[in-house]
């Protein structure tokens, strides 16, 4: 995703979001498939991008935080959910 600095919208559009976390009251982290990450500081007032540590990844699953703010994530660089490349952890039918 190129960097376009702060970015604010209509909604959500062209994709899905996986996964929503919030890191402390102000801080959240969003996934989502073929646009990674984004990365919001104002109580999803405005959202970025989440940065170097999300850039490669097409989609975010999940999220999760430690409790002091560090955040964790589930990720693909190809959207393969239900694929030969999905995890047993997240599950296959």
């Amino acid at each position: 995703m190129p960097n376009l600095g702060i970015m604010s919208g209509i909604g959500l559009e062209d994709t899905a979001c996986w996964w929503l976390a919030w890191l402390d009251s102000s801080r959240l982290l969003a996934g989502f498939s073929d646009i990674g990450a984004l990365y919001s500081t104002n109580g999803g007032a405005s959202w970025s991008s989440a940065g170097a540590a999300v850039d490669n990844y097409n989609t975010i699953y999940c999220c999760i935080t430690n409790g002091a703010g560090t955040a964790y994530a589930a990720a693909a660089s190809v959207h393969c959910l239900r694929t030969k490349c999905a995890s047993p952890a997240i599950g296959q039918n």
